[in-house]
């Protein structure tokens, strides 16, 4: 008998993938095309990879997620990616502050009008042409 296949819809995104067999959260979102945050490459460390999963609020949850969720976030049913096994069909919410995007550059912009107003003020001297004259009319001999 084939093994059932896992669906998994993620939210807000609105998209759903099929796994052929059960896998880590993290990578299945990412080998699915969606991008989600994780600095620290799925050790758990980083705590970016979050997900919720509304239906999932009593699942076992990790000693790394011990560490990085408050309790009020484990009981709402907020996980990180990297430590959840999709092993059946799931529903994951994921959070704007999980979602990544690509990184995009300001190349244009507006500049203000800015008035200096320094401490040091720089100012020009016209002098003489430096000789030795003043020199010679009160050191010579008379």
């Amino acid at each position: 008998m084939p093994e059932k296949k896992i669906k998994i819809k993620i939210n807000p995104i609105g998209k759903s993938f099929i796994l052929e067999k059960p896998a880590n959260g993290l990578e299945a979102i990412i080998n699915s095309g969606n991008k989600i945050k994780s600095i620290c490459g799925g050790k758990g460390k980083c705590g970016k990879c979050r997900i919720i999963i509304p239906d999932n609020k009593n699942a076992p949850v990790s000693e790394r997620e011990k560490e990085i969720l408050t309790s009020d976030e484990i009981k709402r049913g907020t996980r990180l990616a990297c430590q959840q096994t999709f092993d059946r069909d799931l529903t994951v919410y994921i959070p704007s502050s999980s979602l990544s995007e690509e990184q995009k550059f300001q190349v244009e912009g507006e500049e203000p009008d800015i008035e200096a107003n320094p401490v040091c003020n720089k100012y020009f001297l016209n002098l003489n042409k430096a000789t030795l004259k003043f020199y010679y009319q009160h050191n010579t001999k008379r």
